[in-house]
Parts: structure tokens; C-alpha cells; sequence
């Protein structure tokens, strides 16, 4: 794995290992993180099909969370961002191997 694509992964694994154990206590919290997350992979999918296109996004994460919630987020977007990378790095099979 190329270091930049290493570390990448890790700030973004790194933000869902911060952002899911803080809201497990709050259920109506964690479905709407989840919800804005996932809205987050869909605008993902939409800005291209690699690592470039994440680590894109990642730089402009309140672009990108503006784009896909438009009603906003209680989150700071680059946690939001960086957990919606994750996702997205393994949905494109780019990650920790």
C-alpha cells in the first residue's frame, strides 16, 4: 500500500473509530449520523471511482457535505467526510489490506 493511500485510510478509519462510540449511547443521534453518512457515499460515488476522487473530497469536505445535506449537519463535516470515506475506500476495495 502507498503511503499516502495508508495514511488516508487511516484518518478515515480513525474518524469512524471516534464518531461511532460517541453516538452509540444516543440512538436518535447515531441514525441520523448514519443517514448523513451514507448520503455523504452517495455524493461520493458521484464524484469518481478512486482514491484521488476521495482524497478530493476529503478536502473539501464542507463542499461536499453541503452537497449532500443540504439541511446541514450537528457534525463537523470532516468527520463526516472521513467516515463517509472510509466507506467508500472499501467499497472501491482501497484500504488496509
Amino acid at each position: 500500500m502507498l503511503d499516502k493511500e495508508r495514511a488516508a485510510w487511516l484518518r478515515w478509519r480513525g474518524a469512524e473509530d471516534h464518531l461511532y462510540p460517541t453516538l452509540i449511547s444516543d440512538p436518535t443521534g447515531y441514525q441520523r449520523a448514519l443517514e448523513q453518512i451514507h448520503a455523504v457515499v452517495a455524493e461520493l460515488r458521484r464524484r469518481g471511482e478512486d482514491l484521488s476522487a476521495l482524497l478530493t473530497a476529503e478536502a473539501a469536505a464542507d463542499e461536499v457535505l453541503a452537497a449532500a445535506c443540504p439541511a446541514g449537519s450537528a457534525l463537523p463535516a470532516d468527520l463526516v467526510v472521513r467516515a463517509a470515506c472510509a466507506l467508500r475506500a472499501r467499497e472501491l476495495g482501497v484500504g488496509a489490506r
